[in-house]
């Protein structure tokens, strides 16, 4: 399954859909034709959010689009089965590409303020996903107390 191929699909042809290619019943099963492996169970609702994060994954301007474009596909980030509104994603799979985290905390250590970094946090080890957000605005959490901090942006995170 390659993130490529279904970005393929959505930005060249409006008339193909997940069912184009994927067997579905509603509830219970997600997969392709002859395969025993179900990629989850979602529901009608479910199904039309996914295919419009994928109808707007390459060109997003959130980290989707970046891992989009870097041909990682939506297991890369959630795992086997389909992800559902609501479900986070472990901090060890952003760092088995981003990580460690002592590596992270190093390259995103601010200049100007060292000591003001993101990755390395007074509050211990927090979930990726409180700042960075897949399919939405991703916003720096510290800036929830610390209002006056200069920290760049969230690259591809479309937000503050």
């Amino acid at each position: 399954m390659s993130a490529g191929l279904h970005l393929a699909h959505v930005a060249t042809n409006k008339d193909i859909d997940c069912l184009t290619c994927h067997v579905w019943t509603p509830g219970k099963r997600f997969s392709l034709p002859g395969q025993k492996v179900s990629f989850g169970s979602p529901t009608k609702k479910e199904l039309q959010e996914i295919t419009g994060i994928f109808g707007s994954w390459k060109n997003s301007g959130y980290t989707d689009s970046l891992h989009g474009k870097a041909n990682i596909i939506c297991g890369g980030c959630h795992g086997k089965t389909i992800a559902k509104e609501g479900d986070t994603v472990e901090n060890s799979r952003c760092l088995t590409c981003h990580g460690p985290t002592e590596q992270l905390a190093a390259r995103s250590a601010p200049e100007d303020f060292p000591d003001r970094n993101p990755h390395k946090s007074h509050l211990g080890e927090i979930d990726c996903t409180v700042c960075h957000k897949g399919h939405s605005e991703s916003k720096t959490y510290c800036f929830e107390c610390h209002k006056l901090f200069k920290i760049k942006a969230i690259p591809g995170g479309g937000g503050k």
